[in-house]
Order: structure tokens, then sequence, then C-alpha cells
């Protein structure tokens, strides 16, 4: 059942149909390109948001279908989104311009990025990281079981990333916009107790898939939308990796 599937599920199998519903996704000059790109960012969030596709801001899209009438929220989701928008040559970056290289649809490079991001090494890290938090939400002593994970070894998700040893920018932005808006928020609250102890304790730093996780459970949105507003962001990367893949004329080898 489509309707019950998960988001970035749906993401994937609606993708197809839409580029055939689209009659000029076969332009391929500068603003046909533009205007294809924008038509499927605006249909990736309705997805996401199980909604029909309009012309309103994506993240005012996502914060009405996605949270409890927060009011603050939209601009977070919107920040979310910026952050997420590209992180150069990465490995859905690099999917996206394989793919777009061999002169398929913006379309069918957008869907080759979401297969690629949706693996536990790449966005869907970020719902390890809502499980993290979900379950020690029902914890007193987060201190202690933050420890304890570190003593034996075990992963602390969303912390550490080879590019930033002293902590993901992104991460730091995110979290800095949600202390503004949600610092007393039982939730965020939580969030920056585990930052402390794995700032002292461990020596390491919040990425961006934590700070996804963390906005996805404060804002008390449902399991998987971390890797959806991360898709979403990166789905605006990929759309101009894919046009400058275009471009250029080569297929890469």
């Amino acid at each position: 059942d489509l309707a019950n599937a998960p988001r970035i599920e749906r993401c994937l199998s609606l993708l197809p149909l839409a580029g055939l519903d689209d009659p000029s996704v076969y332009n391929m000059t500068d603003r046909g390109l533009a205007a294809t790109g924008a038509r499927l960012m605006r249909f990736v969030a309705a997805v996401i948001a199980g909604v029909a596709p309009s012309a309103d801001p994506v993240h005012e899209v996502l914060a009405r279908s996605l949270t409890f009438g927060d009011r603050r929220a939209a601009e977070l989701i919107r920040a979310a989104l910026v952050l997420c928008a590209d992180h150069e040559l990465n490995a859905s970056a690099f999917t996206v311009r394989c793919v777009a290289g061999t002169g398929a649809t913006l379309y069918a490079a957008v869907q080759a990025g979401i297969c690629a991001a949706q693996g536990p090494r790449h966005g869907a890290f970020t719902s390890r990281v809502e499980s993290f938090l979900t379950d020690l939400a029902h914890r007193q002593d987060i201190e202690e079981a933050v420890l304890n994970r570190l003593r034996n070894g075990d992963l602390v998700p969303g912390f550490g990333h080879p590019l930033y040893p002293d902590g993901d920018p992104r991460a730091a932005m995110l979290l800095d916009l949600m202390r503004a808006n949600h610092g007393d928020d039982p939730a965020f609250l939580r969030v920056q107790r585990i930052v402390d102890v794995m700032a002292e304790a461990g020596g390491v730093f919040p990425n961006i898939d934590f700070a996804l996780g963390a906005l996805s459970v404060t804002l008390r949105m449902m399991p998987g939308t971390g890797l959806a507003i991360f898709v979403l962001g990166r789905t605006a990367g990929w759309i101009g990796h894919a046009i400058e893949q275009y471009r250029s004329g080569q297929m890469i080898r």
C-alpha cells in the first residue's frame, strides 16, 4: 500500500510517474532545466508532506504537514533544507552526475540520488539518531546511558565527521537555531545534555545527522522525517549537479 509506505519509498515509486507526466522533461535548455528542477522540488516536497503539489514555499508545506502547529518550525525546517542542499562530490552527488551524464532525465538523476542517500552510511543515518534519541527519552540517567556506550566502545550515533574534526558547522548552526527557538523544550534539553557529555567525555561533536535527528524529535515529527528533510534539501544540490553535468556533455566512465 503506497499510501502507508515510508516517505522516501513513496518518492522513489512516484518520481518515474511524475517524469512521464511532465511534458517539458526533455527540454534541456538552461531555462527548461531550471523550470523542471523547480517542479521536481515541489513534487518531492508534496510527496513527503502527503499533499498535492503547490506553489507554496516548500518549508511551509513541510511545517504544516509534519508538525503539530508549531509556528516556529517552518524557519527551522527552512534552515535545515539550506544546510543540507549540497556537500560537494559525495556518494549521492556523484551518483546523480553519473546518471545525468548518460543523458537520463532530471527525474531519473534525482531518483538515483535518493537511492544513494537512503543507504545507512549516508542520509539514512539520521534514522539511527532518531531511534537513539527516542530511546533516551524514556530514561532519567541520560548522562550515564551515554557514558556506558563510551565505556563499552559502542557507537553514539551522530557524532564525529572525518571532514570536520573540530565539529560539523552545519550541525552547530542548526542546533544553535533550535536552542534559540526551542531551548526550553524537554526534548531539546535532552539533546543538549547528550551534546555536552559527548564533548566533555568523548571529545567529539555532533554532525548534521545528529542535528536532523534532534530536529525531528524536538518538533515531534514522525520517524524518518530527518531523512526526508535531508533528501528534499539535497534535491536542490542534486539538480544543480545534474544541470552542470548536462552542460559538460560528458559521460562519466
